[in-house]
């Protein structure tokens, strides 16, 4: 709109006072189509600006001029409705007659576009310290619009004998490419962490020791280096015995093992924020990233742990991670539990909110709208989990936490970014993602699946075929449970992990017994 309207902005006449020359312009056609579309990209700017600002979503270090900004725009769109509105003065201008609503808008642009306009090249410096390189270009852009755009009407003023119409067509255009860049690109912030302000950070520990809490848990928490992929992870720890490394899916945090964490607590649970996710360092993984990402991120977490081996607890995408790993290097696994159904197993299915995910623009309109309970437990609904969310088996100090986990922290956006690269709208997988026949025979570690019944990502001909490809499986297909099979029978699920990881390695491959419950 901001594009549309610069670019049709009627041209005055140099010769003429700046009366004369407003009367020349308001009296062209034009007039009211550009500033009907400049006004709309005003009140779109200003509304994109304060969204950003509320929750929270870019980078720390550029939230004071965001805000200051998002209040200067506000009122920059009320001066262009005087803008707009001057075209009723427009005979009154041509006769000398005095024009109120004209007088009343160049009284308001002397001081809203100067304002407006260095606010928005200040706030394009904090862009620029803040993205990544990528994301620096557009940040350029905003600093050269605001200043045209500052300086605009000065000039005008100054200059009465020279047309200045280019300077705020111009303006208009680069704040389109300037919000167009930004607002499909996303930001890329090469100094933002986890979350994007302290109190963000504080809201989400405070949930999610409300969780723990409600659970009789109190996990320790450190941080490690990942060297190979040179990121920040958060880890949890609790319980005594052999460690067992929980891998979470997506989009969620460690802290989603808590109620199957809590119930096991004769094992050394080490949870960790998947990079990205929870408090754990920015890190993107896209299709063209994910080899690379998942032949490291579980080696190099056993490396920063100080572990020669362990045993391994999966679900979804951590499930993948997990998988992968072991068929590179088995001899860093003790035992592996996968609870339920992988991402990229063979025939997997791609729900409809992933698929969501694939299309840029609701992807974004996802991660921009404020989360809510109601939505929130549709997702539970929508990976299998309708009988236990109807039944109020998910308890309000886990809604609590998965809620802050949306609004305080960038797991969503980050998580849904890499979803959107791995799957199509219609439902395919790319081939990144994909677990080959040949990789799954390879793995020869003991691995339980724990699969629930009602996983939308795939039934117990999914698990069976796994467990035929792998050497060394057994499969328990748990009735009314979903993706996530330890939300809906915590206590079953750490019997059957405590059961698993309690027995002796196998010195056979021959595939192990298969029970349905």
């Amino acid at each position: 709109t901001m594009a549309i309207g610069g670019s049709n902005h009627p041209e005055g006449d140099a010769e003429d006072s700046l009366t004369g020359e407003l009367a020349t312009m308001t009296s062209d056609d034009a007039w009211v189509l550009s500033h009907t579309f400049l006004s709309a990209g005003a009140a779109l700017l200003a509304g994109g600006l304060w969204l950003a600002y509320r929750h929270r979503s870019w980078p720390r270090i550029t939230l004071r001029a965001l805000h200051i900004a998002a209040i200067t725009m506000s009122l920059y769109f009320v001066e262009t409705i005087f803008h707009l509105a001057s075209v009723i003065d427009s005979d009154a201008l041509a006769s000398g007659d005095t024009a109120p609503v004209a007088s009343a808008h160049v009284a308001l642009a002397i001081g809203l576009y100067p304002i407006s306009g260095l606010t928005f090249a200040w706030l394009n410096t904090r862009v620029i310290a803040a993205a990544s390189l990528p994301m620096k270009t557009f940040g350029v852009v905003g600093i050269v619009a605001g200043l045209l755009h500052a300086t605009s009407v000065p000039l005008t003023l100054l200059f009465p004998d020279t047309e200045f119409s280019g300077v705020f067509a111009s303006a208009g255009i680069l704040l389109a490419v300037w919000s167009l860049g930004m607002g499909v690109g996303g930001f890329r912030g090469s100094q933002q962490r986890g979350t994007d302000s302290d109190d963000s950070a504080d809201r989400y520990r405070s949930a999610e020791a409300g969780l723990w809490g409600s659970l009789d848990a109190r996990p320790t928490e450190r941080w490690v280096e990942l060297a190979q992929l040179g990121v920040r992870v958060r880890v949890q720890e609790m319980g005594d015995g052999d460690p067992v490394i929980f891998l979470h899916g997506g989009p969620s945090a460690g802290t989603t093992w808590a109620p199957l964490a809590a119930e096991l607590p004769d094992v050394r649970s080490i949870i960790v924020d998947r990079p990205g996710t929870g408090l754990s360092d920015p890190f993107v993984v896209t299709a063209r990233t994910l080899d690379t990402f998942a032949d490291r991120f579980v080696i190099d977490l056993l490396d920063a742990l100080e572990l020669d081996r362990a045993n391994v607890v999966a679900s979804s995408f951590g499930g993948f991670l997990a998988l992968r790993a072991a068929a590179i290097a088995p001899h860093r696994f003790d035992r592996m539990v996968q609870m339920a159904c992988p991402a990229g197993a063979p025939g997997m299915a791609v729900p409809s909110f992933m698929r969501a995910a694939a299309i840029g623009p609701v992807r974004r309109l996802i991660t921009a709208l404020p989360p809510s309970e109601r939505a929130a437990r549709s997702m539970l609904c929508q990976i299998g989990h309708a009988k236990t969310v109807d039944a109020g088996g998910i308890s309000t100090e886990f809604m609590t936490w998965y809620l802050s986990l949306q609004r305080d922290t960038a797991t969503m956006r980050n998580d849904l970014h890499t979803i959107g690269s791995l799957v199509t709208p219609s439902g395919s997988v790319h081939s990144a993602l994909a677990l080959s026949d040949d990789l799954l025979r390879r793995i020869d570690v003991p691995t339980a699946f724990y699969w629930g019944a009602d996983d939308p990502f795939g039934g117990g001909d999914v698990a069976q075929r796994m467990v035929d490809l792998m050497g060394d499986a057994e499969l328990e297909m748990v009735a009314d449970a979903g993706h996530l099979p330890w939300l809906d029978d915590p206590a079953g699920a750490a019997r059957a992990v405590r059961t698993f990881l309690g027995t002796q390695r196998r010195s056979t491959s021959a595939p192990m017994s298969q029970t349905v419950r």
